[in-house]
């Protein structure tokens, strides 16, 4: 999955805002903006992440959705904006294979959200508040091997197909909340 969707990930890594903040161009508006998006695409996408795990007979509640939309709440809070999604919320696929590959792009992105934690020193110091969402939970990366190692034992013939498309769609919906809220 991760060889099929590499470009769409790439093409998360060029929007502008990623672009600015990794090159320490990025100011608090624009990044606020961004905090704003990611709260529309999660808030939009929780029970995409419910059925996921169902079918993965996964639990991790520091990625529950709600846990993970109410750090990005916490970082609107702290940045001085409301939290209003303007996203209606995409409902779960009927094929499992779909959520799961979804959810793979979900989660994959919190192992980035390591190296944006880190950027954000430009704009917060030492800080802590307005970026929590992207510190995670601790042992992120080791659930992160759990995860895949779910993925693993699904039989790939029957699944990688719907798989690959939901993790597609994710990377789409992603983009289509940030050029929403911050690529105009």
């Amino acid at each position: 999955m991760r060889e099929a969707t590499r470009g769409a990930h790439q093409a998360i890594h060029e929007l502008p805002p990623f672009r600015e903040l990794l090159q320490g161009r990025l100011d608090k508006p624009r990044y606020g903006r961004v905090v704003a998006a990611l709260h529309d695409f999660h808030g939009s996408t929780e029970g995409i992440q419910t059925c996921a795990d169902q079918s993965l007979d996964y639990d991790d509640p520091d990625f529950d959705g709600r846990a993970r939309r109410a750090l990005i709440e916490l970082d609107l809070a702290a940045l001085g904006l409301p939290a209003i999604s303007c996203r209606a919320v995409l409902e779960a696929d009927t094929r499992p294979g779909w959520n799961i590959g979804f959810s793979y792009v979900v989660r994959g992105s919190s192992v980035g959200g390591q190296v944006i934690y880190a950027a954000l020193d430009a704009l917060f110091g030492a800080k802590k508040d307005g970026r929590r969402f992207f510190r995670g939970p601790v042992g992120q990366g080791q659930r992160w091997t759990e995860f895949c190692a779910r993925l693993e034992r699904l039989d790939r013939n029957k699944l990688i197909e719907d798989a690959t498309e939901g993790a597609a769609a994710a990377f789409g919906h992603f983009r289509t909340c940030m050029e929403g809220r911050c690529l105009r």
